[in-house]
Formats: structure tokens, sequence, C-alpha cells
């Protein structure tokens, strides 16, 4: 672990840091209710993912492919 948390201390400077607010919490209820209608659930936490995916129209770039689920999301599987 103590060599993740190197990773972060020397890196995480690099990076946006997306903050789940409370537009990210409409689009999470919005995209567990559509999932739950369509019997396409994905487990709650990739479900915040992709719900701030949609929110800042980013790719989500993922080897899940639950996430194909998601309308209106751009997945890029790798």
């Amino acid at each position: 672990m103590a060599r993740h948390e190197r990773w972060l201390d020397a890196n995480l400077h690099l990076f946006d840091l997306l903050v789940i607010g409370l537009e990210t919490a409409r689009r999470y209820a919005e995209l567990r209710r559509e999932l739950k209608t369509t019997g396409t659930p994905i487990p709650s936490n990739d479900a915040w993912i992709a719900s701030l995916a949609r929110e800042h129209r980013l790719p989500l770039v993922t080897r899940d492919v639950h996430f194909q689920a998601v309308r209106g999301l751009h997945v890029v599987i790798w």
C-alpha cells in the first residue's frame, strides 16, 4: 500500500478531481431508476462513476462491460 500512497503523493497534482455534488446525486438517482426499470443493475460504486461521467460528458475507459447498459454513456473498453 505504501507504494500506491507514494505514487499518489507524487502524481495527484497532475489530475483534476471530480466532486460529487447535488447534480451528481440527482443523476445517480436517475441512473439507478433507469437501470432498475430495464432490469440491468450495476454495482452502486460503478453507478456513481457512470453518473459523474454522464454529468461531465466524459468517456469512461473500463474493462467492465456492464457499463454498456448505461444509456448516454460513451464507454471505451480496453
